[in-house]
């Protein structure tokens, strides 16, 4: 009796129908973002996307994101330096706000193409400094293309974008790329290379490889960690940032 409920158990939690909702093989939710850039994903109508970060400097970053119609997407950010560790908090003087529409689906051989507003960049808002550390992508146009192989399922991103974060003299259109490859049924990979040259003024050479790890947490949750800037120029301000993540999906 006792082995035919374990049996049981196991087939529950293999089958079909536990196919994690956001990460993973059979996921059902489309990634909306690698580590610091968007991709083309877009939610499915009337769901919510809810994301939150803890980063350097004790930042606190909340996201909300929601689908009200199909082909768009809508969502609103906020973070707060020193909200962990001595000392006052310091909040980001606007919401961060992310529009997207997409005007081309997924097709055999062609990506999904999305056009979009991202202003919320990651980890710390610096008042004196007046840009986040990787500063938000701002306007910006995205393809993503997704696969199926004996390994799992495998995507690639594509942005180009042109921030509004510098002041604009300063301003340069930029770029990034980036994979993401499921981790069995309950698990994502995803590595990144931003360009990094919206801003002139700290154009690099070199711009940040990134990594990211999600892992399911029930059937609607995802926790998971980032590492930003890990093979890092002579010189770099911000290397080997870290960041934990989570995130919960609502319809």
């Amino acid at each position: 009796m006792r082995l035919a409920r374990i049996s049981s158990l196991l087939l529950l939690i293999t089958g079909p129908s536990w196919a994690h909702e956001l990460v993973g093989e059979g996921a059902s939710v489309e990634t909306i973002a690698l580590v610091t850039m968007p991709t083309a994903g877009i939610l499915s109508p009337g769901s919510l996307l809810l994301r939150a970060a803890l980063s350097p400097d004790g930042t606190l970053t909340a996201q909300c994101f929601a689908s009200p119609i199909p082909r768009l997407m809508l969502g609103l950010s906020f973070s707060g330096r020193n909200v962990l560790g001595i000392g006052s908090p310091e909040w980001q003087p606007f919401p961060g706000i992310s529009v997207r529409l997409r005007f081309v689906d997924e097709r055999t051989v062609a990506p999904a193409l999305a056009v979009g507003l991202h202003t919320q960049g990651w980890g710390s808002y610096k008042l004196e400094e007046k840009r986040f550390t990787v500063p938000a992508p701002g306007i910006f146009v995205a393809a993503s293309k997704s696969y199926r192989w004996w390994l799992g399922e495998l995507a690639w991103h594509a942005m180009v974008s042109y921030p509004l974060e510098p002041p604009p003299p300063a301003r340069h259109p930029t770029w990034g790329f980036g994979f993401e490859h499921s981790l069995g049924r309950f698990g994502q990979l995803l590595l990144e290379y931003n360009a990094l040259w919206g801003d002139i003024r700290n154009r690099r050479s070199i711009g940040a490889f990134s990594i990211g790890l999600l892992f399911g947490l029930g059937h609607r949750g995802a926790v998971g960690g980032e590492m930003v800037d890990i093979f890092p120029p002579s010189g770099s301000a911000h290397p080997w940032a870290r960041a934990l993540t989570a995130a919960w999906y609502l319809r």
